[in-house]
């Protein structure tokens, strides 16, 4: 009987890559993306809470 390994990973940039995914799409968590005129923080996920269009796009765009 033959097992098929589906979750086989060919070379160790595979690994790299996820891991390099991971940092980069939790580190907009983290980090600021820019300081308001007042001086707060603004995040990625504080983008849905505006009413600016374009703005809520381009977060979909990327979560997505």
């Amino acid at each position: 009987m033959q097992v098929i390994n589906y979750l086989m990973i060919q070379r160790i940039q595979t690994l790299y890559l996820l891991a390099a995914t991971f940092v980069v799409g939790g580190g907009v968590f983290v980090v600021d993306l820019w300081k308001n005129m007042d001086g707060s923080s603004f995040f990625a996920i504080d983008s849905f809470n505006t009413e600016n269009y374009v703005l809520i796009g381009m977060s979909l765009l990327f979560f997505i």
